[in-house]
């Protein structure tokens, strides 16, 4: 056989083998994954009395195809303290996560970040609390 002939051969061999692989996954599931969505990923307090602790809470629904798991919520200071219950949500439900700000010892506007880690393909989520602390 010609060098050509049995480079064409085995480049059809890769191709049916990837493209039958690629048809099992999807089959079988594997390429299910849960996709979190927050309602409002931004909060804005508005104006916050010095010392005072307000607290918002986020909702989310999971719209993927496989189960929901929150592995952990950090937060950029600890004058944040965030809320949540660790249990898998399953596709079509929702979720909460409550986050409490102390404004004491903080003054005029404030940002803060809220990172949730899940089992989605994107794995880290970016929340955020605003408030003008007077």
């Amino acid at each position: 056989m010609k060098l050509s002939t049995i480079c064409f051969m085995i480049s059809l061999a890769v191709l049916v083998s990837c493209s039958g692989n690629s048809q099992d996954n999807k089959k079988s599931g594997k390429e299910s994954m849960p996709k979190i969505v927050f309602e409002q990923p931004t909060y804005d307090f508005g104006k916050v009395s010095k010392g005072e602790k307000v607290s918002h809470t986020f909702k989310f629904k999971n719209k993927g195809e496989a189960k929901l798991k929150i592995k952990d919520v950090e937060v950029s200071c600890g004058c944040t303290v965030p809320e949540y219950k660790k249990t898998v949500i399953p596709p079509g439900e929702t979720g909460r996560i409550k986050v409490t700000f102390d404004s004491g010892g903080f003054f005029g506007d404030q940002k803060k970040q809220i990172i949730v880690y899940t089992n989605s393909k994107i794995s880290a989520t970016e929340l955020v609390i605003k408030a003008y602390v007077s």
